[in-house]
């Protein structure tokens, strides 16, 4: 009897060391891979507490349900290696990245007439948490977009933490718009580069959303440098880059507040006065290249995203993982969560400014639990409020992942409903496509 009690309680004890001992190994592990939270200045043992050992747990074993992805993952990378449709490897931008272009399978370069022209170009930012992603993984959602919508497909690569940050990404949307309008080659696929498409994909949606909303404030444009001027070897450090409008306010209303002054300042400082005329042309010749940027950008789809970051750090702490997750890292730090958030940065646009942007699509599945459903629904709202044209599409059985990964080949569960919202909605905001 004794020895059998004996057993039990040894059965028990190694039980419990299992119970607690593995999950708390996994977890600090996880810890000293990411980064511990006091570097954060917050307490180094709350990543042990409990509750949030376990629910880390379970999570990484939520990450089995993955494995459903494995055919799907051959597929695409033998695809993608196989296939001759795309120019892959297109290097551009100020950040070095590169971008694959896909052409739908019956178009060459060589077919003109009523081709000419006529395709709307849809470029795909993929997700990832601002951590993670490749275009290669992508290629097979390229070809398919390509084909059944009548367009160019461009995806490009851009400057994931830790490579780069919030604005690095922004930049890299960007330039790769100043790419397509540029590229002759996109031109000789009978592209429209003036009718662009931002198809984004969770933090992909974020950073369309973002971009747009950033160029349609030109009062706070992003820094940009043309494309040439970058492979000319152009000085990136010159004071003009660093000066706004309000610089060179500020210069004209000392001239005018004293003639004498003024005059003294011109004639005994040629070269500033100068220098000034040449920084404000510089500013204004920028201004001008957000406007055509945005301008080309006739649409916004955002699947999934995530629109207000600092809503979705509060889901992120709730599940657990908001100290392994990229994003607070990407976007500098708590304090300038809402500079990032487009439901925020929206409101601040006046009229003139919201009438630059274009229409947006939100789609978003009503079983997401990795950006839950509230925040296209916020971010409608937002744009509603400020009488920007939008959409919100609910896939009710929907989740996160599957609803963009399902557009990759015909005869998936959302292939039909996504290519068919995408067709009904850019009809609907004449984005004309060659599918007819």
């Amino acid at each position: 009897m004794n020895r059998y009690i004996e057993n039990t309680m040894q059965m028990i004890a190694k039980t419990a060391v299992l119970a607690l001992g593995i999950p708390y190994l996994i977890v600090i592990a996880a810890n000293v891979y990411h980064g511990w939270p006091s570097s954060r200045g917050e307490a180094r043992y709350k990543a042990l507490h409990p509750q949030r050992v376990y629910k880390q747990n379970y999570l990484i074993l939520e990450q089995a349900a993955l494995l459903k992805w494995f055919p799907l993952w051959l597929k695409w990378n033998q695809f993608y290696r196989s296939s001759d449709e795309a120019s892959k490897d297109h290097t551009y931008g100020r950040n070095g990245n590169a971008l694959d272009i896909w052409k739908p399978d019956s178009i060459s370069t060589s077919d003109d007439g009523e081709k000419k022209g006529s395709k709307p170009v849809v470029v795909f930012i993929y997700g990832g948490a601002w951590g993670s992603g490749h275009k290669a993984m992508y290629g097979l959602l390229g070809q398919s977009l390509a084909n059944s919508l009548g367009c160019v497909a461009v995806i490009p690569n851009y400057s994931t933490y830790p490579k780069g940050t919030a604005p690095d990404m922004l930049h890299d949307i960007e330039d790769t718009i100043h790419f397509i309008q540029s590229s002759e080659l996109i031109k000789s696929y009978g592209a429209d580069v003036n009718n662009i498409v931002l198809v984004g994909h969770s933090a992909g949606a974020h950073l369309a959303a973002q971009l747009v909303v950033n160029l349609a404030n030109s009062t706070k444009p992003l820094k940009h440098q043309e494309p040439s001027c970058i492979e000319q070897g152009c000085d990136t450090n010159s004071e003009t880059d660093h000066l706004d409008r309000s610089d060179f306010e500020n210069l004209y209303e000392k001239m005018d507040s004293n003639l004498e002054e003024s005059e003294k300042l011109y004639i005994g400082d040629r070269d500033l006065y100068q220098s000034s005329i040449n920084a404000e042309s510089s500013l204004n010749n920028a201004e001008s290249s957000y406007h055509k940027v945005i301008h080309s950008i006739k649409g916004v789809v955002g699947i999934g995203g995530p629109y207000h970051i600092m809503d979705h750090y509060h889901h992120e702490t709730w599940r657990g993982v908001e100290d392994f997750s990229p994003m607070w890292r990407a976007m500098h730090g708590l304090e300038n969560f809402d500079q990032f958030s487009p439901t925020v940065t929206v409101k601040d646009l006046d009229k003139d400014q919201t009438n630059k942007l274009p229409s947006f699509l939100l789609i978003h599945g009503a079983k997401d639990t990795t950006v839950p459903i509230i925040s296209s629904e916020k971010f409608a709202e937002a744009l509603s409020s400020m009488d920007v044209p939008v959409t919100l599409k609910v896939l009710v059985d929907g989740g996160h992942a599957e609803i963009a990964l399902d557009m990759m080949e015909s005869g998936r569960t959302f292939y039909d409903p996504m290519i068919g919202i995408l067709r009904d909605w850019m009809k609907t905001n004449g984005i004309h496509t060659a599918v007819h």
